[in-house]
């Protein structure tokens, strides 16, 4: 039995991250999809226009099998769509669907994130030595 059910409370009150609910399966099903390196990088690629596969292979540096089980998985889901060209038919072009303009601003948040965080991590702009060291080398030489 589970600690929700034994102490009556519904699925998803109380976890064990502090007193947090658990999410439910759906929500970890799109923390997973989020923490997707590829899928991410796809949806980002994606978000200025359609683009075809080798475009999206060039710009991700995904291979092509991650890349292709990843845009078949986004199709499905929903979240991209898949086109043929018409004049090639071997020519196929992905564009974001509905649900996928909508990870847009979630994307983006992360890249704004990361951003900062690099930022952060730049090493301090170069500073003079101290007067002191240079007057120890001064007297030294």
């Amino acid at each position: 039995m589970s600690p929700n059910k034994a102490a009556g409370k519904p699925p998803g009150q109380s976890g064990p991250h502090g007193g947090q609910p658990t999410p439910p399966a759906q929500y970890l099903a799109a923390f997973r999809m989020f923490g997707d390196m590829p899928t991410l990088a796809i949806i980002y690629f994606l978000s200025d226009g359609p683009r075809r596969f080798t475009e999206l292979q060039r710009l991700t540096c995904a291979n092509p099998v991650t890349l292709t089980a990843r845009l078949k998985r986004l199709a499905g889901q929903g979240i991209i769509s898949r086109a043929e060209h018409e004049t090639d038919k071997q020519a196929v072009s992905y564009s974001l669907d509905v649900m996928g303009e909508k990870a847009v601003p979630i994307v983006r948040e992360i890249e704004r994130f990361a951003r900062e965080i690099a930022r952060q991590q730049e090493p301090a702009p170069h500073t003079p030595p101290d007067t002191w060291t240079t007057a120890a080398r001064t007297v030294r030489s």
